[in-house]
């Protein structure tokens, strides 16, 4: 059965409303039989990155490990960026788990494994 897990830093700093949010929809949802990303919200930094909150799917019975991973962010079905990733825990298996990804002005030209869709 599929948990909702929220990283250490994560659990110490994110606000109730935010934490209210992600636990009604991990919730609501059915996960997919892939490892998957959901799209949660967006922001700008005060450097200008682009941070890309998503939920993290993995149903998969083995951890997993993203490292030097190319993640795309679409929006309406459109390539706004690809950037590698490394995530420095592991999502356990059968686990979903929020995170966000900074995309700065390094782009990768590489095929993306996972990809994020903002609709």
């Amino acid at each position: 059965m599929q948990k909702l897990f929220f990283e250490h830093a994560w659990d110490k700093t994110i606000g109730q409303i935010d934490r209210d949010k992600i636990t009604t929809l991990f919730q609501s949802i059915q996960t997919e039989e892939d490892i998957h990303f959901l799209f949660l919200w967006e922001a700008q930094n005060h450097r200008d990155e682009h941070l890309v909150t998503v939920l993290i799917h993995n149903p998969s019975a083995e951890p997993l490990k993203l490292t030097q991973t190319p993640i795309t962010y679409q929006q309406d079905f459109k390539t706004e960026k690809t950037a590698l990733f490394t995530l420095p825990i592991q999502v356990p298996a059968q686990t979903s788990m929020p995170w966000t990804f900074i995309y700065t002005d390094q782009q990768t030209e590489q095929v993306p494994i996972y990809l994020i869709t903002k609709k």
